[in-house]
């Protein structure tokens, strides 16, 4: 079986963005690609909607969250 070239370059350590509309979704479809891919990063989009008539929080980047 041959491995898709852009696979086969997170694989090898390039660098790669799963990006997850949920907290499980990157894990549920892609995880064996995440545990053998040395660089990848998942970053969650949305986790649920905001009952109605509560206003929408800012978004965190990535680096301040950290």
């Amino acid at each position: 079986m041959t491995v898709p070239t852009p696979v086969q370059d997170v694989l090898d350590g390039a660098p790669a963005l799963f990006l997850s509309p949920h907290l499980d979704d990157a894990v549920l479809s892609s995880g064996t690609l995440l545990l053998r891919a040395p660089r990848a990063t998942v970053a969650t989009v949305f986790t649920e909607a905001s009952p109605a008539g509560t206003p929408a929080r800012p978004a965190t980047s990535c680096a301040s969250a950290r």
